[in-house]
């Protein structure tokens, strides 16, 4: 891309006045066309002068009107957010932090069931009885952390 870029238009006035110079000029070698067009072109400068200088005092006073207004504002937003009246709502999040809690609870009684089942294995030599009860009570983390997934739903994606 070029550093600069000149509109369409211009370039076609750019144009159609090189060929009116180049045919002046050979009508009548004494004319020149940059003669004629300079009180034009200084009038059209002038007037776009004023226009730039007073679309750039309507910035200046806009944003000298938003930056006067703009403590009010950032105060009264503070003041809103200490009350809580202000809440933001990240349902995407929310459903991510509960699938997030879900697959924790079930690694917790996936863990639950190995520490049970083990313990269960080892007593059951010293003391068989316990060591059947411990391996049969880890069937319920181990029902936890294979079909929770399932019954507690798995929410829109």
């Amino acid at each position: 891309m070029l550093p600069f870029q000149l509109p369409k238009s211009f370039l076609l006035v750019i144009r159609a006045v090189s060929l009116i110079s180049g045919l002046s000029s050979t009508l009548d070698p004494k004319f020149n066309i940059w003669n004629a067009v300079e009180p034009y072109a200084a009038g059209l400068l002038r007037d776009e002068r004023g226009g730039v200088i007073q679309s750039l005092a309507r910035e200046a006073v806009d944003t000298v009107g938003i930056v006067a207004r703009l403590p009010r504002r950032l105060d009264g937003l503070v003041t809103r957010l200490e009350d809580g009246e202000i809440e933001v709502e990240t349902p995407r999040l929310e459903l991510r932090l509960r699938r997030l809690e879900r697959t924790a609870n079930r690694m917790v009684s996936a863990i639950l069931f190995v520490g049970l089942l083990f313990a269960g294995v080892l007593l059951r030599a010293a003391d068989p009885v316990f060591g059947t009860v411990l391996m049969a009570a880890s069937a319920l983390p181990l029902l936890h952390a294979v079909f929770a997934g399932l019954i507690g739903g798995r929410g829109p994606r």
